[in-house]
């Protein structure tokens, strides 16, 4: 599930015009049919989505990252959502999209702590704007990373 559609169905099936049609979804997303009837495919057999009563629907398990882990998958999912952020720009007016950032100086031993308040306030943010009625799927994506180059001999 590394490519950035397969968390995008799962999002958009919390829409209530949801369909579970691969032409539909591939008419919201941008993406081919195949792409989303593959997705959805892999999402029911990873165990994150499933047909319950007719309907097809995200499970309850969440997919997380362990931090510090490695993995070619989760880059390769950033690296797409970086992508669409950097279309985003130009294909998205300024009142769809919030693109900023801020730079400062931080204490490398505070970076755990400062992870740490990241991954409280996305799922803050998420839990709070996440309800209601007449929802699209959003990516709200947050790079924290040093800009600076590593002090010393080897650096």
């Amino acid at each position: 599930v590394a490519d950035w559609h397969c968390f995008a169905i799962l999002n958009l099936a919390e829409c209530e015009d949801f369909h579970p049609n691969p032409n539909w979804i591939s008419q919201r997303l941008g993406i081919r049919p195949i792409e989303a009837s593959s997705a959805m495919e892999r999402l029911e057999r990873v165990g994150l989505a499933e047909q319950v009563s007719g309907k097809w629907k995200p499970t309850e398990d969440f997919v997380i990252a362990r931090e510090g882990i490695p993995s070619e998958a989760v880059r390769s999912y950033h690296r797409q959502i970086l992508e669409k952020a950097m279309a985003a720009l130009d294909e998205q007016a300024p009142s769809e999209r919030e693109i900023s950032g801020a730079g400062f100086a931080v204490n490398p031993r505070r970076l755990p702590e400062l992870k740490r308040d990241v991954s409280e306030f996305l799922n803050r943010i998420a839990g709070k704007y996440s309800k209601g009625r007449n929802k699209e799927v959003y990516q709200l994506e947050i790079a924290l990373f040093r800009l600076t180059r590593k002090r010393g001999k080897n650096a």
